[in-house]
């Protein structure tokens, strides 16, 4: 992931970037931050989990923040 955002141009980045700041002013930078993660995570798997648990649990995870 860290090597298709250096080849990309930091799309991923620049996008979290984007979404914090269309939260803030609603939100505050702490749940405009967290709003963020949660869209991540319903969007990829986990590394720390995959890495904790395995690849099963970070898609568990991510589909049940699709489906919240």
């Amino acid at each position: 992931m860290i090597a298709e955002e250096w080849t990309n141009g930091f799309r991923k980045t620049l996008e979290c970037a984007a979404s914090i700041q269309s939260k803030l002013e609603k939100h505050g930078i702490n749940d405009a931050v967290v709003l963020t993660f949660m869209e991540l995570l319903s969007k990829n798997k986990d590394t720390f989990i995959q890495t904790k648990f395995d690849e099963v649990k970070a898609e568990e995870v991510s589909i049940r923040r699709k489906k919240s």
